[in-house]
């Protein structure tokens, strides 16, 4: 899969018409996707989807308030 470096890092990924932030798990058929939110699910994403990774997540950002 082109764009994925290694398994537990945090990916933007495209799949069915969606874009999610997760981190992804390299299997033999597909991605687990995990989200950092436990209320969420683990979902399998099938490589016969063609899911595409956008991008590695390297870090993160506040607003900052009152500006």
């Amino acid at each position: 899969m082109n764009g994925f470096d290694y398994d537990g890092a945090i990916y933007a990924v495209a799949w069915n018409d969606s874009v999610y932030i997760k981190k992804l798990y390299r299997d033999e058929d597909g991605f687990r996707m995990f989200s950092l939110n436990k209320d969420y699910p683990e979902k399998f994403i099938p490589y016969e989807d063609e899911p595409r990774i956008v991008g590695l997540v390297v870090g993160h950002f506040m607003p900052v308030e009152g500006v």
